[in-house]
């Protein structure tokens, strides 16, 4: 049906337009060698061109921008550029001509410049040059100024209102006009029989009254003209309009789009019946017929494209009036949420959160992955969550599992909190064969005497834990099993001296757990994030020294598994370090890390903790440089960037450092609650490959010191600054006159640029990255 009515649109208006020339064709014809004699009575020919202008452009597009263009077109270009209407004032080449000739040259630039644009702002400044410069161009051009001293004896509006009321006319068409012109476009979003058949046939039924503007002075005339009209015309314009309103007000409710066409129907079937008595009638009559063809159909695809936009913009008027368009088409909350799912818009999904109130149907939904995401993403707390983790337990386990966890970390009711937990036990269970872990038997240690062999064949979060693969100066990490994959869990090192720091670390990973596995998936050279688990408020029982709090349910981070180790443990084994090809081996790793950290900082992001035990190879390296560096190049081994979880958004608090690789711009910005900023991470980068190449730290450990008295200092609430600005000093002194070795030449240059202690002076990773890519290709 849809289809056959926009069939009908299109004919309809191409029968309009046909009518609107055959009638013009009929009026004009039997004149045609007459022709200036019609001109010769301009106001005689200024009706009947507007009325043909007008009845022309709204058949082709019935808007306020179309009509606006008629009356420019109609009002003041068409009978400005006929001879005849000069022929008394503009006998000879004035002043008046030159205004006249910038008259016509304004119009048509302002004209030109309304078709594709519009706006409010357009409006305004087109009603302000209007009133302003283009009507006193206008009146100058009448009045055949043949001097520059007499524009002064002659005020805009005032003399030529006494000498020529007809100018009344044209300061209405040109206000008016150029207003409605630059409007913005009008979209089809839904359809109200009132608004779009009764009110559009009611205003465009007065458009003939402007030309009464003529006759302001000499009402008398007015009423003799009104006189003369022939009743019939006056009847039937009258009887069309009543039976318009009453169309509308029948079909207020219903989407009776088919009347529009029966209405423009009717009026055309009167406009060839007034063409017998009156042919301006006929104008009239089509005018009014024209006006109700819709644009276009309302397009719910459309709406909804036009929607998200409007969202992600943040132009929440725009998108209130797109959603109640959607849902009076019969859209759905659940089905607008269900496509900003498909999309992954994060931003549309949490609007409409806020729209719905608990109105959505999950079980609707095809990518409830997605809508997952972007809860954590947003941080939202959707008022229905307990029916979202049902949903979830029925069609997506690994989405409900994630979510339950990010529940966990919420300050929740506590029904809310316990559905997360059985959902998450069940999930957890169905896994191992066990809860979310397994408590031995056994006394537990104290925080502070915790060692991490207690977690070895126990099982936490549905991950069987295997054996300890390290332990780092903030945390330890273990090989996890599950589903006989294997996984690397790094779980945060707690004390009661360092509980608060940790809970507001993953305070934050909770909040951006969805970005930094967005991330971790968008380069191949970034070690896999597939989840963060923690609960806040086990947190803060740990806080008060519960250890099987922390044994249970620790804060912690699955990751992918590098069986190759650490480039921390690649530089101890000498045959490799000692080759020829260590140099090659060192400047791909470097590679790979740059093209990491550059997906990183594209993404908003500053890693924070760039060093050797942070840089992971996928699989054994060998054991010689020559084997690594094949399987590097063959992609037998991959080389990745590992733990994203010290990663913070630029700008946002630094919380941790590293002290034989970090910048003291980190320190201190730690320090001072300064944000983040990625020329740490090129700081860090820089010392990491001169680790590599030297095995041995960057920063002198005299550096290293001051940095973490500095922070010994501020624990203790006493004044570090002093720490900082020797630590500083020392590090330039070093910067000045460091080398490599020179077999190392080629790194020399690009590493002195990297650790500049000025991190204005340091390059961005864009630039280590092509320069990495010469080294690489020149050794």
């Amino acid at each position: 049906m849809k289809v056959s009515i926009e069939k009908l649109i299109v004919v309809t208006r191409g029968i309009f337009i046909a009518s609107v020339l055959g009638i013009t064709s009929l009026i004009l014809y039997p004149n045609i060698h007459n022709f200036p004699s019609i001109v010769s009575n301009s106001i005689r020919f200024i009706f009947l061109e507007s009325l043909i202008i007008y009845a022309l452009f709204m058949a082709i597009r019935p808007c306020f921008k179309s009509i606006g263009i008629a009356m420019i077109l109609s009002g003041l270009i068409i009978p400005f550029i006929l001879p005849q209407t000069f022929s008394k004032e503009l006998t000879a080449f004035t002043l008046s001509s030159i205004f006249y000739i910038s008259f016509i040259a304004l119009a048509v630039t302002l004209l030109l410049i309304s078709i594709p644009f519009g706006s409010v702002r357009l409006q305004i400044t087109y009603a302000i040059l209007s009133i302003a410069l283009l009507l006193p161009l206008l009146q100058y051009s009448i009045l055949n100024l043949k001097c520059v001293s007499c524009i002064t004896y002659r005020l805009p509006y005032y003399c030529i209102l006494i000498s020529d009321p007809s100018f009344i006319f044209y300061i209405f068409t040109a206000i008016v006009g150029f207003t409605l012109a630059s409007a913005e476009k009008t979209e089809a979003l839904s359809f109200n029989s009132i608004k779009d058949i009764s009110l559009k046939y009611l205003f465009s039924s007065l458009l003939p009254l402007t030309f009464s503007l003529f006759f302001i002075n000499n009402l008398n005339y007015l009423k003799q003209l009104v006189f003369s009209i022939n009743r019939l015309e006056i009847y039937l314009v009258l009887a069309s309009i009543l039976f318009v309103i009453l169309v509308g007000l029948v079909f207020r409710k219903k989407q009776a789009i088919i009347w529009t066409l029966i209405v423009s129907g009717v009026s055309l079937g009167l406009a060839w019946l007034s063409f017998i008595y009156s042919p301006y009638f006929s104008l009239v009559f089509l005018i009014m017929g024209a006006s109700v063809i819709p644009v276009s159909l309302p397009n719910p695809q459309v709406i909804e494209n036009k929607l998200f936009n409007a969202i992600n913009s943040e132009i929440p008027a725009k998108a209130e009036r797109y959603l109640k368009a959607l849902l009076s088409l019969k859209y759905t909350f659940t089905k607008i949420f269900c496509d900003a799912a498909n999309r992954r818009d994060c931003e549309a999904i949490s609007w409409i959160y806020s729209k719905a109130m608990g109105n959505i149907d999950y079980g609707s939904c095809s990518n409830l992955s997605n809508v997952v995401n972007c809860i954590i993403y947003k941080g939202i707390i959707p008022v229905d969550s307990p029916k979202l983790i049902d949903v979830l337990m029925s069609k997506d386990k690994n989405s409900a599992e994630k979510f339950a966890s990010y529940l966990l970390t919420k300050d929740l009711p506590q029904p809310v909190k316990d559905k997360a937990k059985a959902a998450l036990a069940t999930i957890l269970n169905a896994n191992t064969g066990n809860g979310i872990s397994q408590v031995k038997k056994i006394k537990l240690p104290t925080l502070e005497e915790w060692k991490p062999d207690i977690w070895v064949n126990s099982n936490l979060y549905g991950y069987k834990i295997v054996k300890v693969l390290g332990t780092g100066g903030n945390s330890y990490v273990l090989l996890g099993e599950r589903n006989i994959n294997k996984y690397a869990i790094k779980i945060a090192k707690v004390s009661r001296t360092s509980i608060s720091n940790i809970v507001t670390l993953f305070e934050d990973i909770s909040k951006e757990s969805f970005s930094l596995q967005s991330i971790s998936e968008k380069s191949p050279n970034i070690v896999r994030i597939y989840g963060f688990y923690v609960d806040l408020n086990n947190l803060r029982e740990i806080s008060n020294g519960n250890s099987e709090a922390y044994y249970s349910t620790p804060p912690a981070i699955v990751m992918e598994f590098m069986e190759g180790g650490t480039a921390e443990d690649l530089i101890k084994n000498q045959a490799i370090i000692l080759s020829t090809y260590w140099k090659k081996v060192v400047a791909l790793i470097s590679l790979n890390i740059a093209k990491a950290l550059s997906v990183v900082h594209k993404e908003g992001y500053v890693h924070l903790d760039i060093k050797p035990s942070n840089i992971f190879f996928s699989k054994k390296p060998g054991i010689t440089a020559e084997e690594l560096l094949e399987k590097i190049k063959t992609g037998i081994v991959e080389v990745k960037l590992g733990d994203l979880g010290s990663a913070r958004k630029i700008g946002e608090r630094v919380l941790e450092y590293t002290p034989q690789y970090c910048s003291i711009d980190q320190v201190e910005a730690m320090l001072s609650k300064r944000g983040a900023d990625p020329k740490m991470d090129i700081y860090a980068f820089g010392a990491t490959i001169y680790k590599l190449l030297t095995q041995t730290p960057f920063n002198p450990s005299n550096v290293s010191r001051l940095m973490d008295e500095a922070v010994e200092f501020y624990v203790n609430g006493r004044p570090y600054a002093l720490s900082l600005e020797n630590a500083r000093k020392e590090l330039q002194l070093f910067h000045q006159t460091f080398d490599l070795p020179q077999e190392y030449a080629e790194f020399t240059n690009l590493i002195k640029l990297m650790t500049s202690p000025d991190p204005r002076s340091r390059p961005t990773i864009d630039y280590i990255v092509t320069e990495l890519n010469k080294i690489a290709s020149n050794i």
